[in-house]
């Protein structure tokens, strides 16, 4: 127990330095909580999330709790639903190792990508009403 409360100690002072503006300690003891604030790289985000992960006592052995809200209600319910479990995929793949950075930048990645496909479908929308009113 020791060994893991030392390790997420070292993960969580490494994320601090990492994405220290997009994350908050809410609670250290008996177990760290945190919340991760995943916003899109885009000039006006659309997708944003909180990403609320707390961590065992058996941590990295176990997958951590987390909860996940999307903020601007933007997402259909059930990619929020894929996210959730592929998150859960993703804690699994990293038993034993650090995951809380891999679970923020697979948010972000998500979270770009999404923004990407709302510019372009709007790009294209505007330019079919261009061609329209022409």
């Amino acid at each position: 127990m020791t060994d893991n409360s030392s390790q997420q100690k070292d993960e969580i002072l490494l994320l601090e330095s990492i994405i220290s503006t997009k994350m908050e300690i809410l609670k250290r003891v008996p177990n760290y909580k945190i919340l991760m604030k995943i916003i899109s790289d885009n000039e006006e985000p659309k997708i944003q999330f909180h990403l609320t992960v707390t961590l065992n006592e058996e941590y990295p052995e176990k997958e951590p709790t987390f909860e996940l809200k999307e903020i601007n209600n933007y997402l259909d319910p059930s990619k929020i639903e894929d996210l959730r479990s592929n998150l859960s995929s993703l804690c699994q793949e990293y038993i034993n190792m650090p995951m809380l950075y891999q679970m923020y930048e697979y948010l972000l990645t998500f979270a770009n990508e999404e923004e990407e496909k709302i510019i372009k479908e709007k790009n294209k929308k505007e330019l079919f009403e261009q061609k329209v009113r022409k």
